[in-house]
């Protein structure tokens, strides 16, 4: 997913890096997956990386990668996290985020 948004490239960065912790905050407010997630923030953005207590430790077990871009305007690209060979792709999970990232954006940035 590729979105475009109407801000400075560092506005939109911490944007991102605040909007991705919004998943792993507890309470009635909280955003919820199937899968449980931990945030690590990147120098271009932030990963929502995948919690599968099932998954052997070291595996990775999948995410989604949030980078902003600086090109041709900024924008905030979408890409799927790295799966070990034999870990089931949380595809729920993966189109919730997408979802709630398209909606979030568009009302925030237009």
């Amino acid at each position: 997913m590729r979105r475009p948004a109407r801000s400075s490239e560092n506005e939109v960065l911490s944007w991102v890096r605040e909007w991705a912790t919004l998943w792993t905050k507890k309470g009635d407010n909280a955003r919820r997956l199937t899968t449980p997630v931990d945030v690590v923030p990147t120098p271009n953005g932030a990963e929502l990386v995948f919690v599968d207590k099932r998954a052997p430790k070291r595996s990775k077990a999948g995410g989604v990668r949030l980078l902003v871009e600086g090109k041709d305007g900024v924008r905030v690209r979408a890409v799927r996290g790295a799966y070990s060979e034999g870990i089931a792709v949380k595809a729920m999970s993966e189109d919730l985020i997408l979802a709630r990232l398209d909606e979030d954006m568009s009302r925030t940035f237009g």
